[in-house]
């Protein structure tokens, strides 16, 4: 996702590209759930990654 990031925002400057580059997130990230812990600790990294 960094990378995806960093290559992303590289190019946008580059081609002089005014916009954004948007982050999607579900609820569960800010609470948590016991069960799928390794898909909400990646959401939660990227929700970190965007801050």
């Amino acid at each position: 996702m960094a990378a995806c990031l960093k290559h992303a925002a590289q190019a946008m400057v580059e081609l002089n590209v005014i916009g954004s580059i948007v982050f999607m997130k579900c609820t569960g990230t800010s609470f948590g759930n016991e069960r799928n812990t390794d898909y909400y600790t990646s959401k939660h990294a990227m929700l970190g990654l965007a801050r």
